[in-house]
C-alpha cells in the first residue's frame, strides 16, 4: 500500500519528518490487525504508520488485499483497533467500547466505495435522514439539501431515487450524505 499525502496549506516549505502530535487530524503508530481467530487468525496490517494534518489530502494506493480498506475502517471508528495506537481528531480509538466509537464516527464523514444509499429513498430523502442522524434539526433543512444538491449538478434528480441515477450521480448523493455530519453543510459545499 502506498500513501501519498498533499498540504493544502498556503507556505508548503519543507514537510517536518514527524509532526507533532497535538497538530494531527490522524496519527497511526505500529498499527496491526487481524482477521479470524486461532489457526485461522491472519495479519492484514503490519506495522503501520500515518500522519494526516489538517488541510492535507491523502491518497492510498495498491493492490486490492493490501489493506486500504482496513485502515480507512479503524481510522474512521467503524472497527474496533487491535494492536498499536489510531488517535482520530485527538481521541485515541484503540480500547473505545461501541458507543465511545459510535460518538467519535459522528465527527467523521464518509463516502463510501459503493455508495451505500438507500435505494427505496429518493436522492433528497438519503441525504435528509444523513442529516437527522446527525442531529440537525433545521427549520430550513429542505432549502438546505436542495441547494446542496443543487450545487452539485443534481438539481433536476433531487426526488428521483438511486436506481434512476447514473453512476457518478449517485457518488454525489453519497458525498452529499457524508456532509450531513459537519454543520453548515451548505457553506462548505
Amino acid at each position: 500500500m502506498n500513501v501519498v499525502t498533499s498540504s493544502s496549506q498556503p507556505n508548503p516549505g519543507v514537510a517536518k519528518a514527524v509532526k507533532a502530535a497535538d497538530e494531527l487530524v490522524v496519527n497511526v503508530q505500529g498499527l496491526n490487525h487481524y482477521f479470524g481467530e486461532g489457526e485461522n487468525r491472519k495479519q492484514v496490517l503490519f506495522n503501520n504508520t500515518l500522519q494526516v494534518g489538517p488541510g492535507e489530502l491523502v491518497i492510498m494506493t495498491g493492490p486490492s488485499g493490501s489493506g486500504k480498506t482496513t485502515l480507512l475502517t479503524l481510522v474512521g471508528a467503524l472497527r474496533s483497533s487491535q494492536e498499536g495506537s489510531n488517535c482520530v481528531l485527538g481521541k485515541e480509538l484503540k480500547g473505545l467500547g461501541a458507543k465511545q466509537l459510535n460518538e467519535v464516527r459522528r465527527q467523521i464523514g464518509f463516502i463510501f466505495q459503493m455508495h451505500n444509499l438507500f435505494d427505496s429513498l429518493t436522492a433528497f430523502e438519503n441525504v435528509k435522514m444523513s442529516m437527522e442522524l446527525h442531529g440537525h434539526k433545521s427549520r430550513d433543512m429542505r432549502r438546505e439539501i436542495i441547494k446542496i444538491l443543487s450545487r452539485l449538478g443534481l438539481g433536476e434528480r433531487i426526488y428521483y431515487k438511486p436506481r434512476q441515477l447514473s453512476g457518478g450521480q449517485r457518488q454525489r448523493v453519497a458525498f452529499t450524505t457524508s456532509l450531513g455530519s459537519f454543520p453548515a453543510v451548505s457553506d462548505s459545499v
